[in-house]
């Protein structure tokens, strides 16, 4: 698999030009406006979160979402606002095209990638919904890392039987063997003390990776991400709920962002009801299974300008919004809103005019470098 991908090349094209263009356009003029940050939690779980987050220790915040997150540009850009980030807590088994996770590098020869959002919904996804299947025996995948720290890594995987699925090797020649004591079954695995690079190397074919959870004992300081281009709100019901709730005990995030609503409006059939209804499920299963994190709703940013003449589309944009500040005062969350953001600081022709934004629903990566400086800028704000 490709480490860069077209979509990813087309963002850093138009982004050279935006740091020269954006330099004229000074980010305090935009980042000096009112909070866009809305607060509706419990002022205890802001306490509780607000002494992790000053202390910075121990600090685990992880955002679902879609193609505004996918390629890792916000969430890059917090990582280096918010602290020296030590793990890389969830992660893919295998980074889609126009995907991509900063804080690792993937090679690999004979694996497929199933995603939950093309693919047969039938297959039981795990958490993410991002699978790597070996096509034949020896199929690999290597895993490496800039940071330099030994790891427990658990990983997800499934096999067609109970005979040994996988070999894995590290670079102090540990040598690891997965095997699943059911067949067609999820099974996890904690392997400890790993180090960087790692080859996992399927020993039959039609084995399967469901992802990694590479982390320390103690101590963690990470933002994960499971983004996937094209997700709606829904996409969470392609997977299969027991093991996604067994995944979300593993590492008990202190801080989670959901990042939908852009695909949702131009599904067909899209109600307001439906838009609520699957997205408040989906937040509860978080809140169970992560009760001391705080929940962040983000808003679509401004559609694109050729969509504000689709009245039915601007209409669905308004449901949408509003669906989800009414689930953040229902369910007591926060609603980051980008939209907003994005009109009080001149509108979607301002922030085309200096390279932040493209001409479509996107941003560029230094508009989305923007948008994170925005959001740690409020976060800190409410939690002075």
């Amino acid at each position: 698999m490709k480490n860069t991908n077209l979509l990813i090349f087309i963002f850093y094209i138009f982004s050279l030009s935006a740091c020269a263009n954006a330099s004229n356009f000074k980010a305090e003029q935009i980042l000096n406006t009112k909070s866009n940050l809305h607060n509706f939690t419990s002022d205890e779980k802001l306490q509780n979160f607000k002494e992790k987050f000053q202390k910075k220790q121990d600090l685990k915040i992880r955002i679902f979402g879609d193609s505004h997150i996918a390629a890792d540009f916000f969430s890059g850009e917090l990582r280096n606002l918010i602290f020296q980030n030590n793990s890389i807590g969830f992660t893919y088994p295998l980074q889609p095209e126009y995907h991509q996770n900063t804080n690792l590098s993937y090679k690999n020869k004979g694996f497929i990638i199933l995603n939950s959002k093309n693919n047969d919904k039938n297959i039981s996804y795990p958490l993410g919904g991002i699978i790597a299947q070996a096509q034949k025996k020896d199929a690999y995948i290597e895993l490496n890392t800039k940071l330099n720290n030994k790891f427990k890594i658990g990983i997800l995987f499934k096999s067609p039987n109970t005979d040994k699925a996988f070999q894995i090797n590290d670079a102090k020649k540990q040598n690891f063997i997965l095997q699943s004591p059911m067949a067609q079954k999820w099974t996890y695995k904690e392997l400890e003390n790993v180090s960087f690079p790692l080859k996992i190397q399927a020993l039959q074919k039609n084995v399967s990776l469901g992802g990694y959870f590479i982390y320390k004992q103690y101590n963690n300081n990470f933002i994960d991400i499971l983004g996937i281009n094209g997700a709606s709100s829904t996409l969470w019901l392609r997977w299969n709920e027991k093991t996604l709730k067994h995944e979300l005990k593993i590492l008990n995030n202190d801080f989670i962002m959901l990042v939908y609503g852009s695909n949702d409006i131009l599904l067909p059939g899209f109600s307001k009801a439906n838009f609520k209804k699957n997205y408040k499920k989906l937040i509860q299963i978080l809140k169970e299974n992560n009760p001391r994190a705080i929940i962040t709703l983000v808003t679509p940013p401004t559609l694109a300008k050729k969509d504000e003449k689709n009245s039915l589309l601007k209409q669905k944009f308004k449901e949408a919004k509003n669906a989800i500040y009414e689930l953040a005062k229902e369910e007591e969350l926060l609603v980051f809103d980008t939209n907003e953001f994005i009109e009080q600081s001149g509108g979607k022709n301002v922030w085309i005019k200096h390279d932040l934004s493209l001409k479509d629903v996107h941003l560029t990566i230094q508009g989305y470098k923007m948008m994170a400086n925005k959001f740690y800028k409020d976060l800190k704000a409410l939690l002075k």
